[in-house]
Formats: C-alpha cells, structure tokens, sequence
C-alpha cells in the first residue's frame, strides 16, 4: 500500500528550542573562552574569525555565518576575475612597477582600506582585500606567500574547515552535558508530526540541516520515521576529522562553468557529493509525489539552502498539485519572531515565484495558496 507521506524540515531552531546551546554565539563564545592553547592560536590567525569580527553578527541562527561566507566569496568572484589579476603588478619603494601576485593583492587592499571613503562603518566587502593581505595564514612565518588566486581559495576554504571541526567538537560537547537530548528531539518531531493532520497514516520523513543526529526507536505499531542530515552528521572525536558542512548555495555562482579558480568547493551542493557514498535504489527517492504535506521548523529559510527549497517546490509542483506548507517557529530570547517568520516565509516564496518558468504563475503562487487554505505560518506552542 503507497502511503501519503509529509516531510519535516528542521533547522538549527530545532536543536536550539530543545535546550541545546547551538546558536552561533553560544558558540564563539566558547571559540573565545574554552579553546586549548593550541585551537585558540589557530583560531585568532583565522581568516573567517576575522571576517565575523569585522561584520559583528546579530542572528542568532546559522544563517548569519552562511550569508558572510556567501558575501565573501561574492565579492572575491567579481575581484579575482579582474584582468589585473592575471599579469599583476605593484609599485616597490622606488616607485618602480614590478610584478608579483601577493604583493599586488596588499598594495591594491591598502588602497581600499586606507582611502578616505573607508570607516568602521564600511561594508564588509571594503575589508576583504585587506584581511587577506594581513591574515596570518598568508604572511606568517611559512615564508611562502601564495603566487595565484587558487592557493587563496584554498587556504579559505582550508580555514572554513578548521572552523568546522571546531562546530563539531563543541556539539559533541553540548550533547554530552545535554543527556535528556534524543527524549527531547524526538518528542518534538512526533509532535510536529500529528499538527495539522486529520490521520495518522502518514509516513513521515524528516530532511534535518542541523548535524546532530536523530535516532527513534522502532515501533512495529507505527510508520518509521526516516531522518536524512542534509549536510553530514557529527563525527565521534575518536574518527577524526568532521563531515559536517557550512558553505553557500550553489546559486551564488556567478558562472561556475567558467570560473578559473578554487571557489566550486565552498558550495554545499559540490561537498555533498562526498557525502552521498551508499545510495541505494528504492522504490521511491527521498523526496516525492506522495508528499502531500511539508513542514518547516527552526529554520532560518535563508538565500545559502535556497536551491534544496526550489527542488523540493519543484518535485512537488506546489503550484499544481494540492501540497500544504505549514511554517512553524519559537519565541526565543524574550523576543517575538513571527514578524521575521512572515517576511522570510514571504520572502523564499517570492524567491521561487520568480524562478517558475510561468511567470503569471510565480507571481500570483503565494496569493493562489492562501486562497486555497494551503500555507500556514503559525508559533509552536
């Protein structure tokens, strides 16, 4: 018998709103206060830690870090595609003009940095050049300075991933200190799974983007529960190194099929590859027409996990087919979010609107939903 099914999509205000200390600033607090002498050095000299200083985030969500990340590499693919950057060339002491890539990249950031245009109050992106001139990555004691634009990108996206296994140490922390954790996250995706549903044959499936994990125990009685972490899970401290993933989406490619430098490695959808190593055939894929009902919790709906949200809209053809959209959110920090809920959620729709091939159509989606009772936006209670 083919079950309809209703999928679950959480996010880091999941694990958030069920006691675990994962905002980003619980986190860089305890970058900034709980780190070994070793992890501490490391991370001061790091290039992202300069970039969050510099843009002094305020969303309690991951989606804050993902959208500088997304700004940076921006910026940088419109900067490293300048034709100065193939044959560069700077001015010595004597003012003669002489050639070499570094020195190029440092004379040209303490142009920006140093003009008369530039104050605290700059954009991130009058600071980029400069904390790549000065990141200690580059100008240490390894007496090497990268001679082209792909040994940059490498050293960032190498510098991204030490932040990584930083986040998957300090979440592994958090689960040790949290033992009621699993109870907990699994009573609240039971409960987001009987809100708004007259039956209860459905089979559910949860597409988590947090990285730590979700066990249920197997009930003969009932529907499995199938969960798929989207951008990898935490690995034991025993295994090593990290598979967890913070990156953009692959949208913000100006032209991947013709960029000439090591930038394709900061997209999620490129890492995933990686992750995908024991795909079987079902009978179904993940994500399907038997979706009759989707449901967004915690989630921040931000522009670096927009191209999963335009996939999933688009295999379901939301605006054809009689598909539900419920948006959940908490209250948190004593602050009410649903004014932020409404403008993401109107927000991603608009988005997708204009990437329909039927442009009458995208535009008038979301006012044909509400007409047809099929989104909601509505508190957890």
């Amino acid at each position: 018998m083919q079950h309809e099914e209703q999928l679950i999509i959480i996010g880091n205000g999941f694990d958030l709103n069920n006691g675990l200390k994962s905002s980003f600033k619980d986190f860089f607090e305890w970058l900034n206060t709980d780190l070994d002498e070793t992890a501490q050095r490391i991370w001061d000299a790091n290039f992202w830690n300069a970039v969050f200083q510099v843009v002094k985030l305020s969303d309690p969500t991951w989606f804050d870090i993902e959208k500088q990340i997304g700004e940076v590499i921006k910026y940088l693919q419109q900067e490293f595609a300048r034709e100065e950057y193939i044959k560069p060339t700077f001015k010595d002491d004597f003012g003669y003009v002489k050639s070499g890539f570094f020195r190029h990249v440092m004379e040209k950031s303490q142009k920006i940095y140093f003009s008369d245009e530039y104050d605290t109050n700059s954009t991130l992106n009058h600071s980029i050049l400069h904390l790549i001139a000065t990141n200690d990555n580059f100008t240490g004691n390894s007496g090497k300075l990268p001679t082209s634009v792909d040994e940059i990108m490498k050293s960032l996206f190498s510098q991204l991933t030490y932040l990584e296994k930083l986040l998957n140490v300090y979440l592994l922390q958090e689960i040790d200190k949290n033992l009621e954790y699993s109870k907990i996250t699994q009573q609240k995706i039971s409960t987001l799974s009987t809100l708004a549903v007259d039956k209860s044959d459905y089979r559910v499936k949860v597409l988590s983007f947090n990285y730590t994990p979700i066990e249920f125990v197997t009930d003969t009685s009932a529907l499995p529960i199938i969960v798929k972490n989207v951008h990898g899970e935490l690995t034991a401290a025993s295994k090593g190194d990290s598979n967890i993933i913070l990156g953009i989406d692959q949208s913000l490619l100006f032209n991947d099929g013709a960029l000439q430098f090591s930038i394709i490695e900061f997209t999620k959808t490129y890492r995933t590859l990686f992750l995908q190593k024991h795909v079987t055939v079902t009978e179904s894929s993940f994500i399907n027409k038997n979706i009759k009902i989707v449901k967004f919790y915690g989630h921040s709906l931000g522009s670096a996990d927009y191209s999963y949200f335009q996939s999933i809209f688009d295999e379901l053809d939301i605006y054809n087919r009689e598909v539900y959209l419920f948006f959940y959110y908490s209250n948190y920090d004593v602050v009410d979010r649903g004014p932020e809920q409404y403008e993401r959620v109107y927000q991603l729709m608009s988005d997708y609107g204009r990437s329909m091939q039927n442009a009458s159509q995208g535009k008038n989606l979301l006012h044909k939903m509400q007409l047809e009772n099929r989104i909601s936006i509505a508190p957890l209670r």
